[in-house]
């Protein structure tokens, strides 16, 4: 760590040297109004030729009497900027409205090795309350959370007690993933700064501890601080990149005007690799819930903008609501390149093209559709029981047979339909592909179409030419595409080998059966695959929570055989947090009063956009809707959000589980009180193999919802609990408001 005592020191040291400015994560304290913005920029981009000795006229000093040494603070009119020259490098840890007195929050600074980077952590000053309570009441039963491996297991409680850990800091650790921030995890305990840096660099070199203790010492902080040069080349490794960034004066203005959040800057190296990688056809990203799959797609967009890559870059996907969120995101962390970007859902696509071609199409109703697959099974003998019902033959329809394009019996006969579930054979191929040619004949008589059949016009429109052209196209949310979705955009992208289209998306949260994969039309992803693990979004409570909801459903991935997630796939959550919350009622009236005092006590700690109320069917979901009601504050159905232009920020956002897909909130509650409310029972179905896989994509559709929570996640039922939440439910604190 620095220990120069005055500038002009610092300035010898550093004259050799290029130096550079790099920003912590939430270093901006306070509100900035934009009059100050130009000044602001303009001191702190002084400070890299301040430190190499060029005359200035900033005022600068060095910090004293704090426990890290060589800190500075630059003071431009009412703020104050606190940095650290580290060598050639500077970090600015802080810029707020504050006088020249109040240093002691700095004392709270942890900084410690990860890997080969480095990492910032600041303990909170205030101790947390012992216990947990909602709604003024303590849990009926508080969930046991298991012991896990992670690097401190090495080390026996005697020797944890030794270095001062109490008997709950200890018990904590004993219940940390692996993959979590340690640092962050032990910050909000109560624990001391020093002593939390000293059990992070615990974590991050057990052997070093271990040894210490051998040698008959107690470890100590002084052990786990990081000399200068060491610190300085730990700054500078992608794997820091998460922690600090460098910004450009334009990226430090824009986050002084507050449109910028941290994913804008502070990649991690796994997505950095994807966004800058050039490649020589197309490329596949999986990844689970909030592993920054959508933020990696977001940077490759401008990436292949700001570099010359893509003149016109194509960012799209199935779910309506992401395209108005991206065009707003892409407007506030890159302007320059947004005109560029075109953000668009495939289905806009499709209406456009088959709209300038052939007119505005007509479509069946959905009561219609529905009536006739109806029928179709009553009239068909053998049908329902060989498809499963209505339901799976409109499936059956929409993603294999307009959904692969399929053109005759004999195609239908051969082809492979991966992701279907159930196998049919060629006599009940036969008795369906009847059934194909006489829904398509009620549509020729009536003059009207369906959204599958005009994704297949739309294709043969683009590859004869038709459509916009795009010479690089990224999809998000891919596992609910259909196959004709993915051949209109391989006909719209102009890239050689399709180098610049990429495809992003979790088999794990597909809640639409696809039929098909990439090799099926065309495109090989091998050696172009990309694997993201780390879970930014969830806590590590609330992600076990949802897997334990998934079990080990099997799930296909696009290019893959279904299965269940292997265990070196799975996310890895990066915060600890509180033990998602089970709030069971007694009845319909009683549940909507315990919802309302949950929502108004809730609405007191977090913003209206950053909650969520979400329901397997709409019934459910319009309980947290009426509650909202009473409670005077505004909501709005999830899918409506792409119709807000100015995205609702007093809303509570309400709507079911597939709704929420790509959204995510500090809060989610979801409700169902009956325990059918929590699955669409399939009555239509009578194969066991039918009723099993729809139960699978139940689940799928509460996994998803359950992992749009970042902080807190609760849920409202009464017993019997569905089969689902009851094999979870050792994962959950309960409120049992019926006792």
């Amino acid at each position: 760590m620095s220990t120069v005592e005055d500038v002009g020191a610092l300035a010898q040291q550093t004259s050799a040297h290029g130096v550079r400015l790099r920003y912590k994560r939430r270093y901006l304290r306070c509100e900035v109004p934009p009059a100050d913005h130009a000044r602001l920029v303009a001191a702190v981009e002084l400070l890299p030729g301040a430190m190499r000795g060029q005359l200035h006229s900033l005022d600068i000093k060095p910090i004293v009497n704090i426990r890290q040494r060589g800190l500075y603070r630059l003071r431009v009119g009412a703020y104050r900027v606190i940095f650290w020259p580290i060598d050639a490098e500077i970090v600015v840890l802080e810029l707020d409205r504050k006088d020249d007195t109040t240093y002691a929050h700095l004392d709270r600074l942890v900084v410690h090795r990860r890997g080969a980077g480095v990492q910032v952590t600041e303990v909170p000053e205030a101790v947390p309350e012992p216990g947990r309570v909602v709604g003024g009441r303590a849990p009926s039963r508080c969930s046991i959370e298991p012991v896990l491996q992670n690097p401190l297991t090495v080390f026996t409680t005697a020797q944890l007690q030794q270095i001062g850990l109490s008997a709950d800091a200890i018990g904590v650790i004993r219940t940390l993933a692996a993959t979590v921030e340690v640092a962050d995890a032990l910050a909000g305990t109560g624990m001391a700064a020093d002593q939390v840096e000293l059990v992070a660099d615990m974590w991050h070199d057990p052997g070093r501890y271990l040894a210490i203790f051998d040698d008959g010492r107690v470890p100590t902080p002084d052990d786990a601080r990081i000399a200068e040069l060491e610190l300085a080349q730990r700054l500078r490794s992608p794997e820091s990149s998460d922690a600090v960034a460098e910004l450009a004066a334009r990226d430090f203005e824009l986050v002084l005007a507050g449109s910028i959040e941290e994913w804008m800057f502070y990649l991690h190296p796994s997505q950095a690799r994807i966004v800058s990688h050039v490649a020589n056809g197309p490329s596949r990203v999986r990844g689970g819930p909030g592993t920054g799959k959508t933020v990696a797609a977001l940077h490759r967009a401008r990436h292949l903008v700001e570099h010359g890559r893509a003149e016109r870059v194509l960012l799209t996907t199935f779910v309506n609501v992401l395209p108005s969120v991206w065009g707003t995101l892409l407007q506030r962390f890159a302007p320059e390149s947004a005109g560029k970007i075109s953000a668009r859902t495939v289905d806009s696509l499709v209406f456009a093209i088959t709209a300038a071609a052939d007119g505005e199409p007509a479509f069946l109703p959905d009561d219609q559709i529905r009536k006739l697959r109806e029928e179709l099974c009553r009239k068909t003998a053998g049908l329902a029981e060989a498809v499963g019902g209505p339901a799976e033959l409109g499936t059956e329809f929409e993603t294999v047979l307009a959904g692969r394009g399929v053109e005759s019996l004999d195609d239908y006969l051969a082809l492979e339909r991966p992701g279907r579930g159930r196998r049919l054979g060629a006599d009940e191929r036969r008795l369906v592909w009847t059934a194909w040619q006489s829904y398509l004949e009620h549509l020729r008589r009536e003059g009207r179409t369906d959204w599958p059949l005009l994704r297949r016009r739309a294709v043969e429109l683009a590859e004869a030419g038709a459509g916009p052209r795009f010479d690089a196209v990224i999809v998000d949310e891919a596992q609910d595409l259909t196959a004709m979705q993915v051949r209109l955009l391989m006909a719209l992208d102009t890239a050689a080998d399709h180098r610049n289209l990429m495809f992003v998306g979790d088999g794990q949260q597909a809640i639409y059966p696809g039929g098909f994969s990439l090799r099926s039309v065309g495109l090989d992803v091998r050696g172009r695959s990309f694997l993201l693990h780390t879970n930014w979004r969830n806590t590590q409570s609330i992600a076990a929570a949802a897997e334990a909801v998934m079990g080990d459903v099997p799930f296909g991935d696009l290019e893959e055989e279904a299965a269940p997630r292997p265990p070196r796939e799975a996310p890895l959550p990066r915060r600890r947090g509180e033990l998602p919350e089970l709030h069971l009622v007694g009845s319909d009236a009683h549940g909507d009063e315990v919802l309302r005092g949950l929502l108004e006590e809730a609405l007191t700690q977090f913003a209206p956009a950053d909650v969520a109320v979400l329901g397997r069917t709409k019934k459910a979901w319009q309980r947290g809707e009426r509650a909202l009601k009473a409670l005077g504050v505004e909501s709005v159905v999830t899918t409506q959000l792409a119709r807000r232009a100015d995205g609702a920020p007093d809303a509570v956002r309400v709507g079911t589980f597939e709704g929420s897909k790509g959204l995510e909130f500090k809060l989610v509650v979801l409700v169902g009180y009956r325990k059918g409310d929590w699955t669409v029972q399939p009555f239509w179905l009578k194969d066991r193999g039918d009723r099993d896989e729809w139960w699978d994509t139940e689940r799928r559709k509460l996994f998803v919802a359950m992992t749009r929570a970042r902080d807190r996640l609760a849920l409202l039922a009464w017993a019997p609990l569905s089969d689902s939440l009851e094999q979870a439910r050792e994962r959950f604190d309960e409120w049992d408001w019926t006792a």
